[in-house]
């Protein structure tokens, strides 16, 4: 039931993304106007994705260990 409201929910969003790109294209009449509607209506959901946020917490992991290796290696003046 909670998959089928996501999906209802997820093409209520699509929809409302392409038919604000359209409006901006009719408004303007320019190609650019829509490009970039749907650069900043898809930009976040690349940036929020699942696999950019286990990137990083692949580099935080690295991070960590890099900095536990520095201290142990670090030795008191």
């Amino acid at each position: 039931m909670v998959w089928f409201g996501q999906l209802i929910s997820l093409t209520g969003s699509e929809m409302s993304a392409f038919a604000l790109a359209l409006w901006a294209w009719s408004l303007t009449g320019q190609a650019t106007a829509l490009a970039l509607v749907a650069l900043f209506s898809g930009l976040p959901r690349i940036l929020l994705s699942p696999v950019l946020a286990g990137a990083a917490m692949a580099a935080s992991s690295i991070s960590v260990l890099l900095n536990a290796l520095r201290l142990l290696r670090w030795k008191s003046p």
